[in-house]
């Protein structure tokens, strides 16, 4: 009996990270393990465009999760 794949979640806490998170998350985005998720727990003022933008391009991988508190 074949066994199903293991998933792989990725949990990355940022606060006002840039660039620097950008290449992170696209760096694992070009990984060939699947399945995988990355939960993005941004707490930056606001959310950065290019990060907003990757996980619209990646909505079954990126999950970006805004929140308030630090």
């Amino acid at each position: 009996m074949a066994t199903a794949p293991q998933g792989v979640t990725v949990i990355v806490p940022t606060l006002n990270r840039g660039s620097y998170l950008i290449d992170c998350l696209e760096d694992l985005v070009a990984q060939t393990h699947q399945p995988l998720e990355m939960l993005v727990v941004d707490q930056s003022e606001h959310a950065d465009p290019a990060l907003l933008a990757l996980a619209d391009r990646n909505p079954t991988i990126v999950r970006h999760h805004r929140v308030s508190f630090r």
